[in-house]
């Protein structure tokens, strides 16, 4: 049996694009970076999905996002 954490499906904003995340990765510091656990406004970000660094395909993208489109494949570094 596999179990997976669940959390909600974002929808993108304004010119983002929402990835179906196929490989991830995360550096051996990151867990330690106080931006894995707080936004830039220190508000909490807990539960924290740590890994930034993805590659996926566009399920859908915002008209408005620059250069991709459902179904393309991407790789990204994307902020916490």
């Amino acid at each position: 049996m596999t179990l997976r954490a669940a959390a909600p499906k974002p929808v993108p904003r304004r010119s983002e694009a929402l990835v179906q995340v196929l490989a991830a990765g995360i550096t051996p510091t990151e867990l330690s970076w106080p931006s894995a656990y707080t936004t830039r406004d220190g508000c909490d970000r807990l539960p924290a999905i740590p890994g930034h660094e993805l590659s996926g395909i566009v399920e859908l993208a915002d008209s408005a996002a620059n250069n991709v489109s459902a179904d393309e494949a991407v790789y990204a570094l994307s902020d916490f």
